[in-house]
């Protein structure tokens, strides 16, 4: 344990964790000052507050931290200009980079992405609703892309960048909620990719994931439901991949969260899908063929609890395995090899989510499972 923290509120958690020059920079409430920025070096003696920057109980709740060039930009409360963007340099000293809603407003600033030498964020303004923003790091470099026209809001979410374009979610009155593209740097190389439900209605894409040089979402049409989608980029490159739970029928759950749906381990990319006979499982895409999806290797282990909360216990292993633990991110976050057909994995220092329980036998063999962590 680096350093233990007397939480000042229930429910408190340590959040917003990002590196930046040779530190690890997070938002907590310590109890004393409120919910603020501290950093650390691996140390306990090395982990400290950076600045009270809004002195009270309240502190003033960092959020959205992203690196870019030579500073750490992040939003947060600030009793003269409200929550805005700001930036700190390597010596730890803040800066305002614009006041994007005027008179201590709060500019609701989401989803910071950097890419293309630019750093791109949604954000809230009276005069042009909630909407695309680049920045260069200047104020006069800090600029919309106005979609919806006016006080409209296009809400775009789940920024990518490939083939030198930026991908997103947004929506307009005219468009409806679709995948749109940008070139990163004019409103007028800004528009819709594919009006999958041509007109004002919506195919609501979801999950937009990257996987082999490409963007995998789940979007509804008419004729096949809530289905896999792919794009690279390109009007031509967004087609379905497949009609995986036949006709109408969805093959994503709509009514789930839809972060839960992908992630990606081992040239593989597992999806949590329905092919209207199996009902919700997992299921796998592999990189080297995307013409469909294949249900997941059944699993001949037991798992249990699931959702676990301290630990979970697997058995009917084989006699010897490698256990792997991998999150969302396709990040291995645990690996265990063991002898035994029974092994207990302690996750009470995990993050509470999905994650998948991967394990090899000595002669090749593979399953996977869900498991959920509280």
């Amino acid at each position: 344990m680096v350093k233990e923290f007397t939480f000042g509120t229930p429910n408190n958690y340590i959040g917003d964790i990002t590196t930046f020059n040779n530190k690890l920079y997070f938002s907590v409430d310590d109890g004393v000052n409120g919910r603020e920025l501290w950093s650390s070096d691996g140390t306990t003696a090395g982990t400290t507050l950076v600045q009270n920057l809004v002195p009270g109980v309240f502190g003033s709740d960092p959020r959205s931290m992203v690196v870019y060039g030579n500073s750490m930009y992040l939003t947060y409360s600030d009793p003269t200009y409200g929550r805005q963007l700001f930036k700190m340099d390597a010596a730890e000293n803040f800066s305002l980079v614009k006041e994007i809603y005027p008179s201590a407003g709060d500019a609701q600033i989401n989803n910071m992405y950097v890419a293309n030498n630019t750093l791109y964020f949604s954000a809230t303004s009276p005069q042009y609703g909630t909407e695309l923003w680049s920045s260069d790091g200047t104020e006069v470099g800090t600029n919309v892309f106005d979609i919806a026209s006016g006080t409209n809001s296009s809400n775009p979410n789940y920024f990518h960048w490939i083939n030198n374009k930026l991908i997103f979610r947004a929506q307009t009155a005219t468009s409806g909620y679709e995948v749109f593209v940008s070139d990163g740097t004019t409103l007028a190389g800004t528009g819709v990719l594919k009006d999958i439900v041509v007109g004002s209605g919506s195919s609501y894409p979801w999950s937009l994931y990257e996987f082999n040089g490409k963007i995998y979402f789940t979007a509804y049409d008419a004729v096949h439901g809530t289905e896999l989608w792919l794009t690279d980029g390109t009007e031509a490159g967004t087609t379905l991949v497949m009609d995986l739970n036949p006709g109408i029928a969805d093959g994503f759950n709509v009514n789930a969260e839809p972060e839960l749906y992908m992630a990606s381990f081992n040239s593989r990319m597992y999806l949590f899908a329905n092919d209207g006979t199996h009902g919700d499982e997992l299921m796998i895409l592999d990189q080297a063929s995307t013409a469909g999806l294949t249900e997941g290797t059944t699993a001949n282990f037991n798992l249990f609890p699931n959702p676990a909360t301290t630990s979970f216990t697997l058995t009917n292993l084989p006699s010897e395995a490698t256990i792997q633990l991998i999150d969302q991110t396709g990040r291995i976050v645990t690996t265990e090899n063991t002898t035994t057909q029974t092994q207990s994995i302690a996750t009470n220092t995990l993050h509470s989510g999905i994650y998948f329980v991967h394990v090899t036998g000595k002669n090749g063999e593979t399953s996977t499972q869900k498991l959920v962590i509280e």
